[in-house]
């Protein structure tokens, strides 16, 4: 049976959505980056033909309401797509989400959530990091996000590390 992959994203509002989106750009230009839309990964998976993951965005948006996410630190990691990121306190609500996302999905996979927002995608040293998150100034506690995306990878790789060709489908504005 063949698969598509398929995420959704929770999406910060106003003003974060445009400050954290020029801190994104700012950090690209800077180390020579590929830019990206703020988000944090509330699941990656893969659906079948005959599942609707429109249809699945419009029933968790449905239930779920606009969520303030504690900030606990700025940190790194050596994974590419947790570089340099905002990590966020756990969200009893958001874990909720990703079960009714999975129940819903024949091939539900293993995706675990761990609410971060990437601010830099790109290899680069632990120094380099350090430095980095030294230099940002990022003072707010806590973050609200108002809308979930629906987004997939470039339809010619089907591969999530090609970041230029991502593609937002659906956009869903939390109750």
């Amino acid at each position: 049976m063949t698969t598509h992959p398929f995420s959704f994203w929770l999406t910060p509002a106003q003003p974060y959505q445009t400050r954290l989106t020029a801190v994104i750009r700012q950090l690209a230009r800077q180390y020579d980056a590929i830019p990206f839309e703020p988000h944090v990964t509330l699941f990656v998976g893969e659906h079948t033909a005959d599942e609707n993951p429109r249809q699945l965005g419009d029933q968790i948006a449905a239930n779920l309401p606009t969520q303030q996410l504690t900030v606990q630190k700025l940190d790194y990691t050596d994974a590419l797509f947790k570089t340099l990121f905002i990590a966020f306190n756990d969200s009893p609500e958001l874990e909720t989400a990703v079960r009714q996302i999975k129940a819903n999905l024949q091939h539900p996979g293993q995706y675990k959530l761990a609410p971060h927002l990437s601010l830099l995608y790109k290899e680069m040293p632990a120094s380099a990091k350090q430095q980095i998150i030294a230099t940002l100034d990022f003072d707010t506690a806590v973050i609200p996000f108002d809308q979930i995306q629906l987004v997939t990878p470039n339809p010619d790789t089907q591969d999530w590390s090609d970041i230029a060709g991502w593609r937002i489908e659906s956009t869903y504005t939390l109750k």
